[in-house]
């Protein structure tokens, strides 16, 4: 079996732009509300397993059928049970690259293959003559991308849809929060669209490992034929409850994340650094290139502030709280010798 490196987050810093989490956590009035409301939970019962009352109030809060929506241990887990049942061996994955690191783990561990695109000056037609020759078995790619940040158009989306229509074409929208770019509207408009979502970037709770996956009813009736029993624990589906029950309020910390990334990108790009290669995002992140990346990551280190760090030149900041961004740009000037 093939081998990918471990994903992995540095939780030694105090102040953490290294994973794309929120960087507060939820109100206080919420927290109180699932303190007082836990008791209700039946510890003692497995949860249920198909989380119906999850389902109904996911479907009020995002206008969607009841019947177009699973849920898991996070959208990792279905991403995992959707490469699982397309991906064996001699099969191929079909991605852009960089793109998240898990289609890599998942495909590996179902001895596939990963076909990997160039996600600089992305082509759509070249995409899909790409894919088409090598017969690939699902496209998945993230969108926004992670870890670039980039969107791919929905004009663009519906070409490989089409061009792909025998095969699953899976959009993850962990960072679709951050844009107007989901896809969830045409879940019903194409017969092999899925869309995964997750609850721990923009609603901030991480911590309770919710996910789910969007398709048409056909879809996903046979997904939940294939999933593992009781996968999202009874505590992770009461709280889910009560975000989602929040959901309009929780809204407002998206389009601040928006409104500071776009402020720090800006800011970036007027100082004009040297050796300094900063890429538009449309997530909750920026990506960036550079020479003097080990400099600067040991400059914020000493300041107690952890980043992403890639193989490569690359590292990757997430959008805190404005005196942390604020920090992080004092740190960068002082880097690069504004």
């Amino acid at each position: 079996m093939k081998t990918v490196d471990a994903y992995k987050v540095d939780r030694g810093s105090k102040v953490l732009l290294n994973a794309n989490e929120s960087y507060k956590n939820l109100p206080e009035h919420i927290i109180e509300e699932i303190k007082e409301g836990i008791e209700e939970v039946l510890f003692n019962r497995y949860p249920d397993s198909s989380a119906n009352l999850l389902t109904k109030t996911y479907a009020k809060a995002f206008n969607v059928s009841e019947d177009n929506v699973m849920f898991g241990n996070g959208s990792d887990e279905m991403l995992g049970l959707i490469i699982g049942l397309n991906i064996k061996e001699g099969r191929k994955l079909y991605t852009l690259d960089p793109d998240f690191s898990m289609y890599d783990y998942y495909t590996s561990f179902h001895q596939g293959t990963v076909l990997k695109y160039p996600i600089d000056n992305f082509d759509v037609d070249k995409f899909i003559q790409n894919g088409k020759e090598n017969n690939v078995s699902i496209v998945i790619f993230s969108n926004p991308n992670n870890p670039r940040g980039s969107l791919i158009s929905k004009e663009d989306i519906f070409k490989i849809l089409s061009s792909f229509n025998d095969i699953p074409v899976v959009v993850d929208e962990a960072y679709g929060e951050f844009c107007d770019c989901s896809m969830v509207d045409e879940i019903n408009n194409y017969s092999n669209l899925y869309v995964t979502k997750t609850l721990s970037k923009a609603y901030g709770v991480a911590g309770i490992r919710l996910g789910m996956i969007l398709s048409n009813k056909d879809n996903i009736n046979v997904l939940r034929s294939m999933k593992v029993p009781y996968n999202v624990n009874s505590v992770t589906q009461f709280i889910g409850i009560k975000i989602l029950e929040h959901k309009d309020e929780l809204d407002v910390y998206s389009k601040e994340i928006i409104e500071r990334r776009d402020e720090f990108y800006n800011e970036l790009v007027k100082r004009d650094y040297n050796d300094l290669v900063i890429y538009p995002s449309y997530a909750n992140f920026i990506y960036f290139r550079s020479n003097l990346k080990d400099e600067l990551i040991d400059n914020l280190e000493s300041n107690g502030i952890s980043i992403r760090s890639f193989n490569d030149d690359s590292f990757r900041i997430t959008i805190g709280s404005e005196k942390e961004m604020e920090d992080v740009l004092e740190i960068i000037d002082d880097t690069f010798g504004r």
